[in-house]
């Protein structure tokens, strides 16, 4: 019956050998895609302000700007125990990589400056 089957099912009876590439040397390991991060929070302002909640993974980055025309002083303070970013300059830019930092956070902009934050996670 084995015959038949194999006949029946476009198999036939020689011996084969099967192999199977695992990574290593010369073989890049599969990467499992990732979601692209996305923006978790944008503000744009003046002055003092705190920001809605938002909820990041392990792993997020602040980026931010600011320009002030008189009075110098930007600060950004995450959770209210946490300052990121804090500048006596009149303009600047940057980027704040938070890693073991998941949850829910609130961000506090103290400036007199026009300013934009974003999350990015």
């Amino acid at each position: 019956m084995a015959p038949v089957l194999a006949a029946v099912l476009g198999f036939g009876l020689t011996a084969g050998f099967i192999t199977v590439d695992r990574p290593g040397k010369g073989h890049p390991a599969e990467v499992t895609p990732t979601r692209p991060p996305v923006n978790l929070l944008v503000v744009t302002g003046a002055g003092t302000h705190e920001t809605r909640a938002f909820i990041s993974g392990r792993t997020w980055t602040l980026r931010y700007t600011f320009e002030c025309p008189g009075a110098r002083g930007f600060t950004v303070v995450e959770d209210r125990n946490t300052t990121l970013v804090t500048s006596i300059e009149g303009k600047g830019a940057g980027t704040i990589a938070r890693t073991q930092d998941p949850g829910t956070h609130v961000l506090a902009v103290n400036s007199s400056c026009t300013w934009t934050v974003t999350a990015i996670g």
